[in-house]
């Protein structure tokens, strides 16, 4: 917060529909900045919240900054991903054994690794992704021997924590059909349902040129699902669209 990412505006409308569905909502923020903490009634009043509290993430600026971090996290806990290093440490487990929650939902895979609660709590995952399969691809998208065995290793580490959020999850809220499938591959008896992103845009003016249809692309290409896609669009399909008939925007 301020919404300004895509994952960003898709979190923030799925919290402001799910609020209407209960009497009570709490929101865990992991934030990059400690002074938004002090924001935190800005924060109540976008999300419609109970209560919102705050787990500060590092901010790391540099490659080196982050090496250093990294390693650092390996010498600690071995057996967590690296990428799932920024949200440990929190105060998640301490603020669900205040509060007798019926449901906790993860947004994303990533800070399920710093929850460990033994309660009676019913869990939600929200999936952005198939993150074990995304370490398996990069593994075979690189040339790079060294690579190749870090993604190896980073993606195996990345299945047990994704296999065991499914497996202890209630549900499973995928963004896609074929995301919804490769979970159940993982695990049939999951209870896996179909919850696409859903956008409130607001009406944005497009160039209109007579006679063409207006084409747009809408993602971040520094997430590597979306650069594959739109790769994948340009190559396999771009070339066989008349192109005379279409205006690329």
């Amino acid at each position: 917060f301020p919404v300004k990412d895509g994952a960003r505006l898709a979190n923030y409308t799925l919290l402001k529909f799910v609020k209407k569905c209960f009497t009570q909502m709490d929101v865990f923020v992991f934030n990059e900045n400690i002074n938004e903490e002090l924001d935190h009634i800005k924060y109540k009043k976008e999300f419609d919240a109970d209560n919102v509290y705050f787990s500060v993430r590092p901010m790391l600026g540099t490659q080196v900054s982050k090496m250093f971090f990294f390693l650092k996290q390996f010498l600690i806990n071995p057996e967590i991903p690296l990428t799932t290093s920024y949200f440990t440490g929190s105060k998640l487990n301490d603020l669900i054994k205040q509060n007798k929650y019926d449901y906790i939902v993860f947004d994303g895979l990533h800070p399920f690794v710093s929850f460990n609660a033994q309660q009676n709590i019913k869990i939600i995952y929200r999936a952005h992704n198939v993150e074990q399969d995304l370490w398996e691809m990069a593994k075979h998208q690189t040339s790079n021997v060294f690579l190749k065995k870090i993604y190896s290793w980073q993606g195996k580490l990345m299945a047990k924590l994704e296999n065991k959020l499914i497996n202890c999850a209630n549900s499973i809220w995928s963004i896609s059909i074929e995301d919804k499938n490769r979970f159940m591959q993982i695990n049939n008896s999951a209870n896996v349902c179909l919850v696409p992103v859903t956008l409130n845009f607001k009406k944005r003016d497009i160039k209109n040129i007579p006679g063409k249809i207006n084409l747009v692309f809408i993602g971040k290409l520094d997430w590597a699902p979306n650069k594959d896609g739109l790769t994948w669009f340009l190559n396999e399909v771009w070339p066989k669209i008349d192109c005379d008939k279409f205006s690329l925007n």
